[in-house]
């Protein structure tokens, strides 16, 4: 992979080629579970990238991992975690999806509302809501400013 950890202010064109976007939506975006498995299948290759973005190029948070750790399944227990490069993974089709740095706890109230190293945070709603936060910012479910994306590769 080619890198580990949560990266803030990165450009996906630093990625090698074989990365391509699979998925992209504004925050105000809503997830279900079968905007989820639309996902999945578009998604579907061994690693997977999150990040959010404003509308540019330049990710403001984004994390990659092997695709059963970024979908390891949490369910909707408010402290789960799944650390694997370097990454606090969590996923539910029914409560939240995203990440926050390895080494930090999560308080999933639906996403994650940790002050704790805010700006390496993503999470986004999947009970049929929008985005939530993108890094510090949050209270997204309704913008339409923010980006969520999906890279994948083999």
């Amino acid at each position: 992979m080619p890198f580990s950890g949560v990266r803030q202010n990165f450009y996906a064109s630093s990625l090698p080629s074989s990365w391509t976007s699979c998925y992209r939506a504004s925050y105000s975006t809503p997830m279900s579970s079968s905007t989820l498995s639309s996902i999945q299948s578009s998604c579907n290759k061994r690693y997977l990238l999150l990040g959010c973005r404003m509308s540019s190029t330049m990710f403001i948070v984004a994390a990659m991992g092997h695709r059963n750790d970024v979908l390891y399944n949490c369910y909707s227990t408010t402290t789960c975690k799944h650390v694997a490069n370097g990454v606090a993974w969590y996923y539910s089709t029914s409560y939240s999806w995203g990440f926050a740095d390895g080494s930090d706890s999560v308080q999933r109230s639906i996403c994650d509302i940790s002050g704790i190293n805010s700006n390496k945070r993503l999470c986004w709603h999947t009970n049929g809501n929008g985005g939530y936060r993108c890094g510090s910012a949050t209270n997204l479910n309704s913008s339409s400013s923010y980006e969520k994306v999906i890279y994948h590769s083999a």
